[in-house]
């Protein structure tokens, strides 16, 4: 009699070597690059369009489906699904393709149910962001938010769909479908100023043309997004065929999932009290802090997300297979490639945010007033950037660990922190516009104290030989970057202050560009 036939686990997929990461980790930059800039563009000709005012309408209500999808799948999936399915892939004599078709089946049922529920809630959405006396077109935001808030399941499935992808090491198609959003959404402001007539504001009218141009068309960018991704699937020969049933992976998931809306849920608090003290000082107040914090992702999306999304795959698969040393590894690859690129950024944004602020807004009717507060909001919250990006790197290594509920310490010390700081910030200013910097810097502090405390609960975790997470050579490498960006952005403010750079703000976008130019130069 021959011997009973035994399943053997699939392969393991290849690991990329430390090379391969930093040659991605560029392929992706420059898709990232591409998306900031085009990105930028739509950021930039909607708010000239637009204004300040009309612009915060835009943006809290365009903030309520990234909020709903966070809640419900989008990166909290993304952080917590390539671990899971990088185990099937390995246990599975399908390699994970089972699995993967039920995880597609139920986040497809689970998103489309969530964007009915929500689209029905616009309204009490929109007062829980703006409070009870806000000085943002309520109205408008209300209807802005019926044509937007389809676009979480939207973007539910784009990260869904981009989480397979990196976990087959396919990076490409994700980092460029966020330009095909942006071209989509550029089009739209295209259109929109060419339909004829006003944006009806008083009162606000459902069917105005340009209202339904300016909703509809962004919505059409995100369902373009996922198609991207939809078709790049179809390429690697992956099916999404509907497949129901809940596998013991998918129960063990779904309380990771808990755990990470919990950690999502707690922090989109903070943005929510952010949100209501921005609205309540000025009608300027969310327009001004949602675009200091898209000119803070520029560098970081160009590096930060770049790296994590490369490295992500291998720590999971290192994680799954309890290698330690290896995971080190890879915190210590990550930690370097992200600092030193991170830091003369901080520098260059903190000594120039006024600069920046009026070289990228101070065009049509948004204003030089108002790109001013901006760019001094930069200045008082670049230096997020350095403990966002560590928080983010810390929060990778827990879930990749099946830890996901570690990271609520974390969350609770980021919010905790965040709305005290916030709560005080209108009360350090007799100038209601310059509220939004300031709950910028309180953003920040709230980060600096979470990478603190995750700092120090990731060393307990993985309790590395010496007590370091990251190898010595990381920390000098650190530690010289800090200083050479310390002295640059010296030289760079002592110069800008003695030749008078700063008049060259007063000639709006151009001058405001050659101003942050010189200091760039003065700086490398």
């Amino acid at each position: 009699m021959s011997a009973p036939h035994q399943r053997l686990p699939a392969p393991r997929r290849a690991e990329l070597s430390d090379a391969a990461v930093v040659s991605r980790s560029w392929g992706m930059a420059l898709a990232t690059l591409v998306s900031r800039i085009t990105g930028f563009i739509r950021i930039v000709l909607l708010a000239a369009i637009l204004g300040a005012a009309l612009s915060s309408a835009f943006s809290v209500a365009n903030q309520l489906p990234n909020l709903i999808s966070a809640l419900v799948l989008e990166e909290t999936f993304t952080a917590i699904f390539i671990p899971v399915l990088a185990r099937a892939e390995r246990d599975d004599a399908d390699r994970g393709a089972a699995f993967v078709r039920r995880l597609v089946t139920l986040a497809a049922t689970m998103l489309l149910v969530v964007t009915l529920l929500s689209v029905t809630a616009a309204p009490l959405l929109v007062r829980l962001m703006l409070g009870r006396d806000p000085q943002v077109n309520e109205p408008l935001t209300v209807a802005l938010a019926y044509l937007l808030l389809p676009q979480v399941v939207f973007y539910g499935l784009s990260s869904v769909f981009m989480a397979i992808l990196n976990n087959r090491n396919v990076f490409g198609p994700p980092a460029w479908a966020p330009v095909i959003n942006n071209v989509v959404a550029i089009s739209t402001l295209v259109l929109y100023l060419a339909v004829p007539g006003e944006l009806s504001v008083d009162p606000v009218r459902m069917g105005n043309a340009k209202l339904l141009v300016l909703g509809v068309g962004t919505t059409l960018g995100v369902v373009a997004q996922m198609a991207v991704l939809l078709t790049a699937l179809a390429r690697q020969h992956i099916s999404l065929r509907p497949l129901w049933g809940i596998d013991a992976r998918l129960k063990q998931f779904g309380a990771m999932a808990a755990a990470m809306v919990l950690y999502v849920l707690i922090s989109q608090v903070g943005l929510v009290v952010t949100n209501q003290i921005a609205a309540t000082a000025a009608a300027s107040g969310p327009a001004i802090y949602s675009y200091t914090w898209l000119v803070l992702m520029l560098p970081f999306g160009l590096v930060g997300v770049t790296v994590l999304t490369v490295v992500m795959p291998r720590l999971s698969r290192n994680a799954a297979a309890d290698d330690t040393p290896a995971v080190l590894g890879d915190l210590s690859l990550a930690t370097r490639l992200t600092m030193i690129t991170l830091i003369p950024a901080v520098a260059l944004m903190t000594v120039g945010g006024p600069a920046l602020g009026s070289a990228l807004f101070a065009y049509g009717n948004f204003g030089d007033v108002d790109a001013g507060y901006l760019g001094a909001a930069i200045s008082l919250s670049a230096f997020t950037l350095i403990p966002y990006a560590l928080v983010l790197l810390q929060l990778r290594v827990f879930y990749a660990r099946q830890q996901p509920w570690t990271p609520i310490t974390i969350v609770v010390v980021i919010t905790t922190v965040k709305i005290i700081a916030s709560l005080i910030a209108p009360h350090v200013t007799d100038n209601p516009d310059l509220v939004a910097g300031y709950l910028g810097l309180a953003n920040g502090l709230g980060f600096l104290a979470g990478a603190v405390v995750g700092y120090y609960l990731l060393r307990r975790t993985l309790r590395p030989s010496g007590g370091q997470l990251v190898d010595l050579t990381v920390v000098r490498t650190i530690l010289v970057t800090v200083a050479a960006s310390l002295l640059a952005g010296l030289v760079a403010y002592v110069a800008d202050r003695l030749l008078g750079l700063a008049a060259l703000t007063e000639h709006g976008g151009p001058g405001s560009l050659l101003r942050l130019a010189v200091l760039a130069v003065l700086m490398v």
